[in-house]
């Protein structure tokens, strides 16, 4: 609620007494206008510290989400953490595997050489073993027959054995390999479903480092701003200030001079109310003087130039 300028009364034949009256009865009315105007201050104060302190709310929701994204940020740290020891122990676990894998690849190498050899000595045991009997019919050495068919037992033992040496030496190498092979699918198959974590893992971990990049220039961008407009302002309420200092030193109603509230932020509510305040009672002010000093000048021209 502003002062209203009066209109100028005709009192240019009027005694200095009712010109005095006069002026009382507008100091009084403009009294109670300032009175008027300091209530509905009051009231727009009261109703600005209810907003600031909604807003103060807000601010401490937006300062538990922002430690809910760094505990969010600090879980998905630990959990790439994890990520990468778990691929360090894969990777430790398939060098294992490929030392196991090289040294059934040497064993088969030797058991394969065994059978070869042994593959030898059994073809060398039958050549003999002709020869022998050759022999035996060639020759008259073993007259009896009990000597043949100790001979041919002995042979045919010998031969027994080596057959069933044979026959391990397969069924060992078919084990060995069946192995080798179960243990390279088994291998193979294990480092595939650990490369296919590993890759949507570091895909997850690019996707949050974005997401808080962008987060910092966003909140940088609007700190500063933010900086600006606090700059701007503080400029606007010293001018402010100062021009109101002026008036209130110079005004003849010395209830027009507030004191000043507390806001250290320009751009509060509390702060924006004060200046506005202000502001009113500059224009009062100015308002006033002008009045005063048309009235002056019309006096002064009705009294023949005279000063009151």
């Amino acid at each position: 609620m502003s002062v209203t300028a009066l209109p100028p009364l005709p009192l240019d034949r009027a005694s200095p007494a009712t010109r005095l009256l006069e002026k009382r009865r507008q100091m009084f009315e403009v009294q109670e206008a300032l009175d008027s105007q300091a209530e509905e201050s009051r009231r727009r104060e009261l109703v600005f510290k209810q907003r600031e302190e909604a807003l103060r709310t807000k601010d401490r929701e937006l300062q538990e989400s922002l430690i809910k994204f760094n505990r969010f940020l600090q879980d998905n740290d630990a959990k790439r953490h994890r990520a990468e020891k778990k691929e360090r122990e894969a990777h430790r676990q398939r060098v294992a595997r490929e030392e196991e894998i090289a040294q059934l690849s040497s064993t088969l190498h030797e058991e394969q050489a065994k059978r070869a050899e042994r593959d030898g000595e059994l073809r060398t045991m039958a050549r003999y073993s002709a020869f022998m009997q050759a022999f035996q019919r060639a020759q008259t050495e073993f007259p009896e027959i009990d000597d043949v068919l100790s001979r041919y037992d002995t042979l045919r033992a010998a031969h027994d054995h080596l057959v069933t040496r044979s026959r391990e030496a397969d069924a060992k190498v078919e084990g060995s390999r069946s192995q080798l092979q179960a243990v390279v699918r088994e291998t193979s198959n294990e480092v595939l479903a650990r490369n296919n974590r590993i890759a949507e893992l570091q895909h997850a971990s690019d996707s949050a480092v974005s997401e808080s990049l962008a987060a910092s220039a966003s909140a940088e961008h609007e700190c500063a701003a933010l900086v600006d407009r606090k700059l701007q302002a503080g400029q606007v309420v010293m001018a402010c200030e100062y021009i109101y200092e002026r008036c209130a030193d110079r005004s003849a109603v010395r209830q027009a001079k507030a004191k000043r509230a507390a806001a250290p932020d320009p751009l509060a509510e509390a702060s924006v109310s004060d200046l506005l305040r202000k502001l009113n009672f500059i224009r009062d002010f100015a308002l006033d003087l002008t009045e005063i000093v048309q009235e002056g000048r019309s006096t002064a021209d009705s009294a023949g130039g005279a000063p009151e």
